[in-house]
């Protein structure tokens, strides 16, 4: 029996599309993916990160955008984009940040220093030397924050001081007690490497923040860098959106980690372009040894035929490497820490995702419902993007942003990195000559991998 063409044409393609080698698929759209961002970054700025209806619903609406655009091939004008992505940079300069989080001259300082820097990140726009200003600018309202804020209450800056103060003294962080914490208090659920990548400076500064500025400043710098002298409003502003948010001082003061796995994802991407595959799976490693959710994205990186599978699998078992240390030192602690208290979080009605909107209404979705929107995703990193860098992060971002909105407790620092993800996509997009020597070069490589 004679299959209908479009499976018949479907069924041969399979082996292709498992070896990264397939009909090049248009890449995602810069103006939707944009405005995707800007949507995101207004959502989680309103209410500080926790849950409002307007909070929840420009996120959303950033998710399906994501979604139409790859999926249906949305195209938004980017003019339109980059004027919501310019009102992202100003209403950056205005917002705050919760009252009891910042006081005295370095809070008033870092206040001033907002406008400076959102007014050099819009010059960027048209200018591609107001790169190093305006990132200069925002990493000095970071700092100055930092500085107004020696102890900001919550408990993931105690956990990551006083874990990353232990490992000189040779302590477990999955066997330490935080009391000084209003939060966790007994349980660490990163993985190890948080804290290790922070101690170079604790060790400088005795603060931990100042590791997760100066990521920041790496992830800019290497976008930055493989985007080359391109046209100014994508060479320029693009890798400033890793920093140019509101609130985004408010996140580097609250110490939360995704500027480690930004910046480690953007030196994948740019070792990986520029042939550096040793240093790309040693970011890849690191990247997996630091946060769980990192897992999500082998499946691209396989798919990826710059990167491909082998290498995959080697960072996985490089990744696996680093963290094994400390399994073999209290394989319970550090299950019931990095893997069973994630998995059992309860659903917060202030957290900011639709798990929240149902449970303030009565309701329950189960953890089917987050499986099948994150297989979605993937079904359509695959098979929409096409298998280069802006695909891998454009995907990745797909693939993370569908489990933020359907997770359990999703916050502010969640989305930042779905928005990092968009970042890098966006500089990738424009990478000169991509579209037909790097889809050469991708199945060149894609086909020796599967020789292999």
């Amino acid at each position: 029996m004679l299959l209908p063409r479009g499976r018949s044409a479907r069924l041969r393609d399979l082996p292709r599309i498992v070896t990264g080698v397939t009909r090049p698929n248009a890449g995602p759209d810069p103006g939707t993916l944009t405005l995707a961002w800007a949507a995101i970054a207004f959502g989680i700025s309103r209410q500080h990160g926790d849950y409002s209806p307007s909070a929840l619903g420009l996120i959303v609406a950033g998710w399906l955008l994501a979604y139409l655009g790859i999926a249906a091939r949305v195209r938004v004008p980017t003019t339109l984009a980059f004027a919501a992505a310019a009102l992202v940079v100003a209403d950056a300069a205005l917002q705050a940040g919760p009252a009891n989080h910042g006081h005295g001259v370095w809070y008033a300082l870092s206040r001033i220093c907002a406008y400076p820097a959102a007014a050099a990140t819009l010059l960027a726009l048209r200018w591609r030397r107001a790169f190093g200003i305006a990132l200069g600018l925002l990493m000095l309202t970071g700092l100055l924050r930092i500085l107004a804020t020696p102890t900001p209450p919550i408990d993931v800056h105690f956990l990551l001081t006083d874990s990353t103060r232990g490992l000189i003294h040779g302590l477990d962080m999955y066997r330490q007690s935080w009391p000084g914490s209003d939060g966790l208090q007994n349980e660490y659920p990163y993985l190890p490497w948080t804290s290790v990548l922070l101690l170079p400076a604790w060790l400088v500064t005795h603060e931990v923040r100042v590791g997760l500025l100066a990521a920041i400043a790496v992830a800019a710098i290497a976008l930055h860098r493989l985007a080359g002298p391109g046209p100014a409003r994508w060479s320029a502003f693009a890798p400033l959106m890793v920093a140019s948010y509101p609130l985004f001082a408010y996140q580097i003061q609250q110490s939360w980690t995704e500027p480690l796995l930004i910046a480690l994802l953007a030196l994948l991407v740019l070792a990986t372009e520029r042939g550096r595959t040793g240093w790309a799976i040693v970011a890849l490693a690191l990247a997996l040894a630091t946060k769980q959710h990192i897992v999500l994205l082998l499946p691209l990186a396989a798919l990826w035929p710059a990167f491909g599978w082998r290498r995959t699998a080697i960072a996985t078992g490089l990744g696996f490497g680093l963290v094994l240390p400390w399994l073999i030192a209290g394989p319970r602690d550090f299950w019931d820490d990095a893997v069973l208290l994630n998995v059992h979080y309860p659903v917060l009605q202030r957290a900011l995702d639709v798990p929240a909107l149902a449970d303030r209404h009565g309701l329950t979705l189960g953890f089917g419902v987050t499986v099948a929107v994150v297989l979605v995703g993937y079904a359509l990193a695959v098979f929409r993007l096409p298998r280069d860098a802006a695909g891998f992060a454009a995907g990745g971002g797909l693939v993370q942003l569908g489990l933020d909105v359907f997770n359990k407790q999703s916050f502010f620092n969640h989305y930042t990195l779905v928005m990092g993800l968009f970042a890098i996509a966006l500089v990738a997009t424009r990478l000169p000559g991509r579209s037909v020597a790097a889809g050469k070069a991708g199945e060149r490589g894609a086909l020796e991998d599967a020789a292999v």
